[in-house]
């Protein structure tokens, strides 16, 4: 069990809920070496990402040697048509910080980085989701329309009286 991140091509910036909802579970059921499956867009980001994060099995697999000369980062990929999941081990994580990398290379691809673990969704503009920030959208868009409502209610009050 290591560090888990999906990079989502999504059709539309969405709550980190509705990746929660979506993706959580998912990778178990993803092939793990066909990267030919996911949309054109994840297959470039991941012919990129191989040379820093190496798979541990399939075409692309990375060899003992080059695993041991700690040159690259290895990861057991999952792929499905619009995600990749990349499970990290949590030395490249928390020692060599991989995923500052890994985000780097799926932003300028278009893609949005999910982090599985870190329970937080950075959309391809840069704008963070998590369970707060959904809260704290949530209420400003029920907020926003209220105050509106009740300017709309007082000027019309005041008209009438």
């Amino acid at each position: 069990m290591g560090y888990l991140v999906a990079i989502v091509d999504a059709k539309k910036n969405l709550f980190y809920k509705s990746y929660e909802k979506r993706y959580d579970g998912m990778a178990e059921y993803a092939d793990g070496q066909n990267y030919k499956v996911s949309s054109q867009r994840l297959q470039s980001f991941f012919l990129e990402l191989k040379d820093i994060v190496r798979p541990l099995s399939g075409e692309f697999a990375a060899t003992e040697d080059e695993l041991d000369s700690g040159t690259y980062y290895a990861s057991d990929y999952g792929f499905s048509q619009d995600a990749i999941w990349i499970e990290l081990t949590f030395s490249d994580v928390y020692e060599r910080n991989v995923l500052t990398e890994v985000y780097s290379i799926a932003r300028k691809h278009g893609l949005t980085y999910y982090d599985v673990d870190g329970q937080k969704v950075v959309w391809p503009n840069g704008i963070i989701r998590d369970r707060t920030t959904d809260k704290d959208l949530w209420a400003s868009i029920i907020s926003v329309p209220a105050a509106i409502l009740i300017c709309c209610l007082v000027g019309l009050a005041g008209r009438l009286l």
